[in-house]
């Protein structure tokens, strides 16, 4: 049996959404630590996260400055294995498939659950 990467585990990806723009406009402010990490976000992400996680990076953007996210080589690998593999599935949020049903609350609602998806998500 193939043993896969363990991924960071969003509970609420809305919720997160919430936070990520708490930070960037300054009403919540951004943490230093992973425990402060931790501390901000419970009940939101699963905690304790994954252990090759031992650092804590925020890139704040600018709209002037067009910022790309290379994904880990090594989890883009993973995920290829994943959907080779016959008794895996390849996971898509279920809110996608609510919203394209017009199942989701609202626009904003949508707007929150996207900004925590892409925020946090490695594209793998």
């Amino acid at each position: 049996m193939t043993e896969f990467i363990e991924r960071i585990n969003i509970l609420d990806r809305q919720a997160f959404g919430r936070r990520v723009m708490e930070w960037s406009d300054g009403r919540m402010p951004i943490p230093q630590t992973l425990d402060e990490a931790a501390q901000q976000l419970e009940g939101i992400i699963a905690f304790p996260l994954p252990s090759y996680i031992t650092k804590l990076n925020f890139i704040k953007t600018t709209k002037e400055v067009w910022t790309i996210k290379i994904p880990p080589a090594d989890m883009l690998q993973d995920t290829r294995n994943r959907i080779a593999d016959p008794n895996q599935e390849y996971h898509l949020d279920p809110n996608y498939a609510k919203r394209v049903r017009g199942d989701f609350p609202d626009d904003l609602a949508f707007f929150e659950f996207r900004v925590g998806d892409y925020t946090c998500s490695l594209c793998t």
